[in-house]
């Protein structure tokens, strides 16, 4: 199973509650395993149907890619701050003329690098379900469209706001 949400227009989306977890090290290969958050786990890649039906856990997979992204952002602000903390002339001074170009091509250069940096991570793969997900799980609508959680069985539906008594 995965979360099914159905819009109120008809469309269901799914959204996968397994993530991919690279185990234990034995005869020169690491086990991968995958697992939900809520202990689910499986020894050979599942479908992207296969896992649970919890909301939290598809909210864990969607965030994962994310905190990856805000990872190597930091890495990249702070390999680039020590830099050019390393690599600043000690006698550049900033009323120079030749100072006054460095630093404005670095400030072009900041502004540039956080406009993509905001760009990038609208696009960034896990935002959108992401930001959908807990959209649903605080007022249960997809992009302002009333949505509730279905099961596997078409026939079988459940409220948002029984999923979210729980």
């Amino acid at each position: 199973m995965s979360v099914r949400l159905q819009l109120e227009t008809g469309e269901v989306r799914d959204y996968r509650t397994w993530r991919e977890v690279i185990g234990s090290y034995s005869e020169g290969v690491y086990e991968t395993k995958y697992v939900t958050s809520c202990g689910a786990i499986w020894n050979e890649k599942p479908s992207s149907s296969a896992g649970c039906d919890h909301l939290g856990c598809a909210i864990v997979v969607a965030e994962e890619p994310i905190k990856l992204f805000k990872v190597v952002l930091s890495m990249a602000v702070s390999g680039t701050l020590i830099g050019l903390y390393f690599l600043w002339p000690e006698d550049l001074s900033i009323p120079s003329v030749v100072g006054m170009v460095f630093m404005g091509m670095m400030l072009l250069s900041g502004a540039l690098a956080w406009i993509f940096i905001s760009t990038f991570m609208l696009d960034w793969p896990g935002y959108e379900e992401n930001k959908e997900l807990i959209e649903f799980r605080s007022h249960g609508t997809i992009n302002g469209v009333r949505a509730h959680q279905i099961s596997g069985n078409a026939n079988s539906q459940r409220s948002a706001d029984t999923i979210r008594s729980r």
